[in-house]
């Protein structure tokens, strides 16, 4: 599932996945048929208290018109902690070559986060890459990463 919140300043992107819930699944993809499931960041990200991973679960069965989910994170090994919940919209039009709806979850990380761990110095580069392919074959002005932490914002819109 791929999350953007709106917030002043710049976007915030969230790519979410079906894994396991435990500690340490967290971070292993688990296929699921039902949409109306649990997601996790198998990315994690670096915060003052740690590393932290993020967890949205459908707390009904979704609709054409969107739904509603239950926001957690958990630091460390630790257990999931609620945190907000999130009201998912119709779904986008099918995806088109359009930078506004290139999800980069490396460089739009939620304020106060970095993106940390092995999948993040991974993807690093691989959104570098992308980021100047399009550049330079869709002749799109995408801007280089800083690789600084955004600062903390606060508001904003969730579209899905």
């Amino acid at each position: 599932m791929a999350l953007r919140a709106g917030l002043p300043g710049q976007p915030v992107d969230l790519l979410l996945s079906t894994t396991g819930l435990g500690p340490l699944t967290r971070a292993v993809l688990v296929p699921r048929r039902d949409p109306a499931t649990a997601y996790a960041s198998v990315m994690t990200y670096r915060s003052p208290r740690g590393r932290v991973s993020l967890l949205a679960v459908a707390n009904r069965p979704l609709e054409d018109s969107g739904g509603t989910f239950d926001l957690a994170v958990a630091f460390g090994r630790g257990s999931w902690e609620p945190y907000a919940l999130l009201e998912v919209g119709e779904a986008l039009p099918t995806f088109s070559a359009d930078p506004v709806r290139a999800f980069d979850a490396v460089r739009h990380a939620p304020p106060g986060l970095a993106p940390d761990g092995v999948l993040a110095r991974a993807r690093t580069p691989a959104y570098a890459a992308v980021r100047a392919a399009r550049a330079a074959v869709l002749e799109w002005p995408v801007p280089p990463s800083s690789g600084e932490v955004p600062e903390a914002a606060s508001g904003g819109t969730v579209g899905v």
